[in-house]
C-alpha cells in the first residue's frame, strides 16, 4: 500500500482576494516540490519490471522513460476545518483528499510514485501526500545545485551475499499481488494539546 500523510491549515483571516491567495499558494507549493525532487528525483520516475523466463525471476526498478512524473493536484471541497476535527471519527470523504487512496505499490508501474493533492476548504487548506512504499529509501542527487543543511542518510543495507539487485522467483505479478477490499472500519481522531505534545517530546528526549 502507499504511505500517506496530511497537513491541515486554516486560511489567514484577512485574505482580501481568496482566488489570488490560492493561486500564490499553489505556485509556492509547486516550487517547493520542484526543489524537493531535485534531491529526491526517483520520486518523479515510475516502476519498471524486467522478467527472465529462462531462469524465472522478476526484478522491479525505477525508470524514467515515459514516466507520469510526480503528481500535483488542486481540488476544492465545500467543507470546513471544524467539519473534519469536530467528529471523533475521520469523515470518509477524506479518502478523496488523497490521490492514491487504495493504490498498491505495484501500481507504480503506471501511476506516479509521489502525488500531492491540495484541497481548498471553506476556511482552510488540506494537503494530502501519497508516496509509494517502495520509494521510502531513495538516493540523493549528488550533482544538485541546491544543497541541504542536513541531508538525509539514505544508505541502503543488504544482507551479506545479496543485493543491490535482488531477483524475485516469479514470472508474473499475479503470483504475488493480491488485491482485496479492506473491511469498512471507522477511523478515530485523537486530539493532543500542545502541552501534552511538549511533555511527550521532553520524555522522549530524556
Amino acid at each position: 500500500m502507499n504511505f500517506s500523510q496530511s497537513l491541515l491549515f486554516s486560511k489567514p483571516p484577512d485574505v482580501d482576494d481568496p482566488q489570488n491567495f490560492m493561486a500564490t499558494l499553489l505556485d509556492r507549493l509547486k516550487n517547493s516540490l520542484a526543489l524537493t525532487l531535485d534531491h529526491f528525483y526517483p520520486h518523479a520516475g515510475h516502476l519498471v519490471t524486467k522478467k527472465e523466463d529462462s531462469s524465472p525471476s522478476y526484478m522491479v526498478f525505477v525508470g524514467y522513460n515515459n514516466s507520469p512524473g510526480a503528481q500535483f493536484i488542486h481540488a476544492a471541497a465545500d467543507m470546513t476545518i471544524s467539519g473534519i476535527l469536530s467528529s471523533i471519527y475521520i469523515p470518509q470523504v477524506l479518502q478523496s483528499f488523497f490521490d492514491h487512496d487504495r493504490v498498491i505499490n505495484h501500481d507504480g508501474h503506471t501511476l506516479s510514485l509521489l502525488s500531492i493533492q491540495v484541497t481548498g476548504l471553506v476556511d482552510g487548506i488540506f494537503i494530502g501526500c501519497s508516496t509509494n512504499h517502495s520509494m521510502v529509501f531513495t538516493a540523493q542527487e549528488k550533482n544538485s545545485s541546491i544543497s541541504l543543511s542536513h541531508p538525509p542518510t539514505l544508505k541502503c543495507w543488504f544482507p551479506n551475499g545479496y543485493g543491490p539487485i535482488i531477483h524475485c522467483p516469479f514470472i508474473h505479478h499475479d503470483e504475488f499481488i493480491n488485491r482485496f477490499e479492506a473491511p469498512v472500519l471507522r477511523e478515530k481522531i485523537f486530539h493532543f494539546s500542545s502541552e501534552s505534545i511538549a511533555k511527550l517530546k521532553a520524555k522522549a528526549n530524556a
